[in-house]
């Protein structure tokens, strides 16, 4: 089995990088460059560098090969680096030839190709194995004791930190300003002066205000915690 991939190849390798960004959308300048290729004889290596991926796209890449231009070879057997979430140098495919193709005596010119897609931040825990905790019961009963906790349940808890905070502080800012009104109101009721009266009712409504805030907030996380159990029962290894 000879994999032919030395210097004439290589200006093949050119040209193929150059085809292959004619089929690559060109969406915010997301490319594939610098393609180089390399075989002991029984695997085909290949390395290229992704440049230009935009915020929350996930690239799909598959690996073909030009056949001494005689057709296309597109392998099945390959490992490596086919689904990306950020751009980078240096990333590698690896095709198991001699155990698809025995024997194959060829020049291979490798195209790689692209396809974007956009995905969720959670999608991106699931496919990475960071959902550290499988199951959706404890997580959803953990946020309903208070928004944020959850989510230690479905991520790495970064999300459920910010959400904790923010509760948190709308929470006791609540409170802190409801027993100002009270201290206010008592003010009012010694005194019967009128700037104390009017403090009071303004400190009451800001209070009601910030209250009000802190329920809507504790829905909005009930909600968007209860919209993921779809993830979990994708794969029943998240809800054991």
């Amino acid at each position: 089995m000879e994999i032919q991939l030395r210097t004439m190849l290589l200006r093949s390798v050119l040209l193929g990088a150059s085809l292959l960004m004619l089929s690559v959308p060109m969406v915010n300048a997301q490319r594939i460059q610098n393609i180089q290729a390399s075989s002991d004889g029984q695997r085909v290596r290949v390395t290229y560098d992704l440049v230009g991926l935009a915020s929350r796209q996930m690239a799909k890449v598959s690996l073909s090969f030009e056949r001494d231009g005689r057709g296309i070879i597109e392998p099945t057997k390959v490992t490596g680096n086919t689904v990306l979430y950020e751009s980078g140098r240096a990333n590698t495919l690896v095709w198991e030839a001699d155990k698809e193709m025995p024997g194959l005596n060829a020049y291979l010119v490798p195209q790689i190709r692209m396809d974007l897609e956009k995905y969720t931040y959670f999608e991106l825990w699931q496919r990475r194995g960071d959902l550290v905790n499988k199951n959706f019961t404890k997580g959803m009963a953990a946020n309903l004791l208070f928004p944020g906790m959850g989510w230690k349940y479905a991520s790495g808890g970064t999300k459920g930190k910010g959400q904790m905070i923010a509760f948190g502080a709308m929470l006791s800012s609540a409170v802190v300003v409801h027993q100002m009104a009270r201290s206010s109101y008592k003010d009012y009721q010694s005194s019967l002066y009128e700037s104390d009266y009017r403090r009071a009712n303004s400190q009451h409504h800001i209070s009601l205000g910030i209250g009000t805030s802190a329920a809507l907030f504790y829905v909005s996380s009930q909600l968007s915690f209860a919209g993921k159990r779809a993830y979990f029962s994708q794969n029943p290894r998240f809800d054991e």
